[in-house]
């Protein structure tokens, strides 16, 4: 990623790849499941801001989100829609990175953009997340921060 971040740097710092910072996330989701029973598992995951949702083989197919799961919550006040299938409200049009992105181009895509975490995928397959609460905690192994 060439950033506009590092602009004003001569040398762009060391790459640190993401790899041994993945979540995996024991909350998946399927694209024909109910999207009440998906919005009742969400709310069971404490840390969890949403779910990946893969196919029977384990590509990632979108995400479902709690601000998805509020489309549908509006939906079924104002719109009187039927409860619908989480492929009717995941986001797919998703950032996802390899787990060889390097740490502070993620951190550049976290300050560019209002998400909270970006699936990480290997030739197509879900490998699992990687949270911006995560990175911050990871943070202070570098001795060049301080």
């Amino acid at each position: 990623m060439d950033s506009d971040l590092y602009q004003h740097q001569e040398n762009k710092p060391k790459r640190f790849p993401i790899q041994n910072i993945i979540e995996k996330t024991s909350l998946t989701l399927k694209p024909h499941q109910d999207i009440y029973n998906a919005m009742e598992l969400l709310n069971r995951e404490t840390e969890s801001h949403g779910a990946p949702v893969l196919d029977e083989e384990g590509r990632l197919l979108g995400l479902l989100s709690e601000k998805d799961c509020l489309k549908h919550a509006f939906d079924a006040k104002y719109n009187s829609l039927p409860p619908g299938k989480v492929k009717d409200y995941m986001s797919t049009n998703l950032i996802v990175l390899s787990e060889e992105t390097d740490l502070f181009d993620v951190i550049e895509l976290f300050i560019l953009n209002n998400y909270q975490s970006y699936p990480v995928i290997r030739d197509g397959f879900y490998k699992g997340m990687i949270k911006r609460s995560k990175i911050l905690k990871e943070l202070h192994k570098y001795d060049f921060l301080k």
